[in-house]
């Protein structure tokens, strides 16, 4: 979704300078646009470039590592750590969580079977646990959108770790960043703003960008976005 954009953005690239600008570098360059424009010129930072694209592109190696939505928060840490980041780059990074959704099948279990309780798990807040059944009947057939930050879903802030303070983390393993010792500390920084989440996620997000980054002439430079250039 929304990579239509991308799409454009390489077209318009590719009509001024062929050849030039990456689809990494416009993927990093968005993102930190759109960061700011669902959150101000405060969350703005500095996106380094000269990226170039990888010569193999597959789905599995995304999901491969992508971090789980039911993980604890030490596997989640041993995930990140793996590629170099830190726990409190973990959690920052997941402060992106303050905009976008997830679906209703993502948290059935919680509301409904938790660990095969027959019940919601105990760490939601229960008023919560009622709205969100509202949002995602047991027996629905259809797999309903949820909010990620239910206090501010379109604005880039600090209300993801409000939430996450308020046992109202949507996802298990945002709920769980709140409650294990390795990162409760800095949730709840984050939350009442004594850690500025607008620097210091604008430095986690570089950080991450810096990762398995191919420059030189490693890989190369993809005329469409949604293809690898023969």
């Amino acid at each position: 979704r929304g990579y239509d954009l991308i799409d454009q953005a390489k077209t318009k690239l590719e009509s001024t300078c062929p050849g030039v600008v990456s689809c990494a570098d416009i993927i990093a360059i968005a993102t930190r646009d759109a960061v700011v424009l669902g959150g101000g010129t405060q969350y703005t930072y500095a996106v380094q470039t000269g990226r170039r694209d990888g010569n193999i592109s597959l789905a599995s190696d995304a999901s491969r590592n992508l971090p789980g939505a039911s993980l604890s928060a030490s596997r989640a840490i041993a995930a990140f750590k793996a590629k170099g980041l830190s726990a409190s780059d973990m959690v920052l990074l997941l402060g992106g969580h303050t905009v976008g959704i997830t679906h209703c099948s993502f948290i059935l279990n919680r509301l409904y079977n938790y660990n095969g309780t027959g019940k919601p798990d105990p760490d939601m807040d229960p008023a919560f646990v009622a709205m969100l059944k509202s949002r995602c009947p047991q027996t629905s057939v259809v797999d309903n959108p949820v909010f990620l930050d239910n206090g501010t879903p379109s604005t880039v802030d600090n209300s993801y770790y409000r939430q996450l303070v308020a046992r109202r983390g949507v996802l298990k393993v945002d709920q769980n960043i709140a409650m294990d010792a390795a990162t409760n500390g800095t949730v709840k920084s984050l939350a009442s703003g004594s850690l500025s989440f607008p620097s210091l996620f604008g430095n986690a997000m570089v950080r991450m960008g810096s990762i398995q980054v191919l420059t030189g002439t490693q890989g190369q430079i993809r005329k469409s976005c949604r293809v690898v250039k023969k």
